[in-house]
């Protein structure tokens, strides 16, 4: 027996979906509870939906995804949680018309990097990019970029274009329009972390390790 919703999955041509779909800025990952189905929806540059597939399974080969969610807006005790992904990331994306399985195949994948900042620095300033510039393409939405400062207010170094996270950790607001920024002084910062996408900032909460 199909289950419920696939039956709204029609043939698709032999070429793999991304070369056929032009006009998708981002897609997400979901599940329909009510359809018992996952799907993916693809977005335009308006976040209008573009496209909408409901398969049985999706086989997501390597690749970066960022979790996104939002309440339910008719209240439902609920949240909606999707996974995120960018065109630029993709090689392609295959459905299979008799199992009405999908296949994400992201690019070939850098090396992963992961630092822990070791620098002396007075205090750190981060913020948002609101828009996409120094080197990230348009088709990826902005993301966040931190900078840390000796006590005279000379910049030592400066990570872009990452996911940034707090845990933690004590900051506050600064600057004046356009350079607005959060401040973090270096007497609350417990570790930086660095990866390809990603920048956690943690403060002196208490720690519980496990191995």
């Amino acid at each position: 027996m199909s289950q419920p919703g696939l039956d709204k999955l029609k043939p698709q041509p032999e070429r793999p979906m991304i070369k056929r779909i032009k006009f998708w800025e981002y897609a997400e990952i979901g599940y329909d509870t009510e359809k018992k189905a996952w799907f993916v929806q693809f977005f335009n540059d308006a976040g209008q939906s573009s496209a909408f597939h409901i398969v049985r399974n999706i086989f997501i080969e390597s690749g970066n995804a960022i979790q996104y969610q939002w309440k339910d807006a008719e209240g439902r005790p609920l949240w909606h949680i999707r996974e995120r992904f960018f065109p630029d990331d993709i090689e392609d994306i295959d459905i299979d018309v008799k199992t009405h399985d999908m296949t994400i195949r992201f690019r070939e994948d850098p090396d992963i990097v992961e630092e822990t900042v070791k620098e002396e620095f007075a205090y750190l300033l981060y913020a948002y990019h609101l828009a996409n510039i120094e080197g990230r393409s348009e088709n990826k939405a902005p993301m966040g970029f931190l900078e840390l400062y000796d006590s005279n207010g000379v910049r030592l170094r400066r990570f872009n274009n990452r996911w940034i996270v707090v845990e933690g950790a004590k900051r506050r607001t600064v600057g004046e329009f356009p350079a607005i920024r959060i401040r973090i002084d270096r007497k609350d910062v417990g570790k930086i972390i660095v990866t390809n996408t990603v920048l956690i900032v943690q403060g002196h909460g208490k720690r519980n390790t496990r191995t």
